[in-house]
């Protein structure tokens, strides 16, 4: 719940308040909310078990029927919510979910009479009307409590106007009509055929079988379908889900093919009960331990030997992992995308740190510093030019890194996302002053140091990031890139204090030693940039492969993700696996020879290694 503050400054002082727009409901009870997460929590540990479970029908026959004890509710009322767009015409009315600034979900009443009667006698607005706003072009969703709602495109926001706010903005001409709907009036339809159908199997069970495989299949359809329409699963009607469906059957792909033994209707009524799921998800993950959910979780343990080894973080036995988190993670292919990205917003909106405004909005808050940076001298001609040292103080990269200390600040300050009056909506937690060029920073300044620093030089001058071994010939991936890696010489000492060096508290932090690439210290930076841009909704292009993503979403990697980026190595080694102990100890040699052809002569000389080449020499 959201309470208001409000200050005084001393005894007896009085306020108002007018002139408000707000749209509240009552809240559930703390009982109520415990119950619903501890169901939700129930539904996910028992989702394999209640896919189909046997149950006699009138003629004492066994059939198959989804136990809907825990999503009975929700998918009721989407059923409901479906039935009232298909008795009636899309311009005579229908309930429509949308999301509010809030980010509460509403339904939204698109009756074309309503919003007539609440519209000023001037300017008639029915739903879908395309029209002008002080906020931009909107358009007309339709009416709730007396109110009439629109969204804003560009700013992907849902408000609304009171009938006396709307009469006055018409007045002033704030608000006109762009482009009218084009639909027509026509008489109310009967309930649809699918409609029927969907209560049928939902109440009298006859409902055929599935598997997870197809629900994943689902989801990528359904997840198709929002990007498509610019709109998120609960929004979408019924028409929608049966379009998607109907142009997915006139493809010969392997995921119509995977769908073309079920009906409509029971593909329909499969997503009614994955968007259940869903929306009970959504109000269970912020109560989840999250950080160690998945099975594929891997932990890289540093190790003062000759190598580092990965473990299962479930299996170490110092860590618990989260019963229920780990079962989200198994789950995670029934999630939608956009479920996953509200909840991701919510995270980060949870975590960012408050910044204190300054007296003057057009003054910058104290706690934003601002940070000197000469791209002039970082240029990609001047770095090359330089000793891998050098090069690494002058990048934009170094700059930040060592000028303005940020791998000692702490990680609240890089958790902060203000937004200046002038920087359009970029937030942002430093200033950025380009020495010897004459721009201010409204945001454009900002989002070029991250290209520079966190896109460009990484892998570029700097080479922390380099091309993987597909780079060199190969047919595919060849554009790939992976993090470099540096050679101790078998120094472990050497290797020790580079490990120890991380700066994990932002405390600890050493100069730089031998250049950016195969650094740790750098690659820890690296990686607090590339979170900072993500928070402040910087797009950078890092071509990463699936070795790199999966680890970190913790999914388990393999063959296939070895060969997208050595190809040559891993179809040798696959080789290699099925030969038998004879074939291997008359061929070892062969294979050793091939494999280490594709090493550099420095890497063979340090590894102590002797090719027959070498030899025979």
């Amino acid at each position: 719940m959201l309470f208001p503050c409000l200050g005084f400054s001393k005894r007896n002082d009085k306020l108002s308040i007018s002139n408000t727009r707000f749209l509240s409901y009552n809240s559930c009870t703390q009982h109520d909310h415990m119950r619903d997460i501890v169901s939700s929590a129930n539904l996910l540990q028992n989702w394999d078990n209640l896919r189909l479970i046997p149950t006699k029908d009138t003629n004492n026959e066994y059939v198959t029927k989804f136990d809907t004890e825990y999503l009975g509710e929700e998918m009721l009322g989407i059923l409901k919510r479906w039935y009232s767009q298909s008795t009636s015409a899309s311009y005579s009315g229908g309930l429509e979910v949308h999301q509010t600034l809030g980010k509460m979900l509403i339904e939204i009443d698109t009756n074309a009479e309503v919003c007539g009667f609440l519209s000023p006698s001037e300017l008639k607005l029915y739903p879908y009307d395309k029209v002008e706003t002080d906020r931009g072009e909107a358009i007309i969703r339709g009416s709730k409590r007396g109110c009439i709602w629109y969204y804003v495109e560009r700013e992907d926001l849902t408000l609304y106007w009171t009938p006396k706010q709307l009469e006055r903005l018409v007045g002033d001409g704030v608000v006109k009509v762009i482009q009218r709907h084009t639909a027509t009036k026509t008489p109310k339809e009967t309930e649809s055929a699918a409609v029927k159908r969907l209560k049928a199997d939902m109440f009298s069970g006859n409902v055929p079988g599935w598997n997870s495989d197809i629900d994943s299949k689902l989801v990528e359809v359904v997840n198709r379908t929002c990007d498509e329409l610019g709109k998120g699963p609960e929004q979408l009607i019924l028409s929608d889900i049966e379009n998607s469906l109907a142009k997915l059957g006139e493809t010969n792909s392997l995921v119509a093919k995977q769908f073309s033994g079920w009906s409509t209707e029971s593909i329909l009524y499969r997503f009614l009960a994955l968007l259940a799921l869903n929306l009970r998800v959504r109000r269970l993950l912020p109560f989840v331990d999250l950080r160690y959910s998945t099975p594929g979780a891997v932990s890289v343990v540093p190790t003062y030997s000759k190598h580092a080894f990965a473990t299962s973080l479930a299996s170490c036995g110092c860590i618990e992992s989260s019963s229920l988190g780990y079962r989200i993670g198994v789950l995670r292919g029934l999630l939608f995308t956009r479920t996953k990205f509200r909840f991701w917003d919510e995270l980060i909106t949870a975590t960012t740190t408050y910044t204190e405004l300054s007296a003057d909005e057009y003054e910058n808050p104290p706690d934003i510093p601002t940070i000197k940076i000469n791209r002039i001298r970082a240029g990609e001609h001047r770095l090359l030019g330089l000793p891998p040292q050098d090069r690494l103080r002058r990048s934009v990269f170094g700059q930040l890194m060592f000028d303005a200390n940020m791998h000692q600040w702490d990680p609240v300050r890089l958790r902060r996302s203000y937004s200046h009056i002038q920087d359009a909506g970029q937030k942002r937690c430093f200033f950025v002053k380009f020495v010897s060029e004459g721009v201010d920073d409204h945001g454009g300044p900002y989002r070029a140091v991250f290209q520079l620093a966190a896109e460009e030089e990484p892998a570029g001058s700097l080479h922390i990031l380099v091309p993987s071994p597909n780079a060199d010939g190969a047919m595919q991936n060849s554009d790939k890139m992976m993090f470099a890696t540096h050679d101790y010489g078998g120094d472990e000492a050497k290797m020790k204090k580079n490990v120890e060096n991380i700066p994990d508290d932002g405390k600890s932090a050493s100069q730089e030693q031998d250049g950016a690439s195969g650094n740790l210290q750098c690659a820890n930076f690296f990686g607090k940039l590339v979170g900072i841009a993500t928070r402040h909704e910087i797009n950078v292009a890092l071509n990463l492969p699936a070795l790199v993503w999966r680890p970190l979403t913790g999914l388990p990697v393999g063959w296939k993700e070895l060969h997208e980026i050595d190809s040559f190595t891993t179809l040798s080694l696959r080789q290699i696996e099925i030969l038998s102990k004879e074939e291997w100890e008359s061929s070892a040699d062969v294979w050793s020879e091939v494999i280490l052809s594709k090493l550099p002569p420095s890497k063979i000389t340090k590894l102590g290694i002797v090719t027959t080449s070498d030899a025979a020499a």
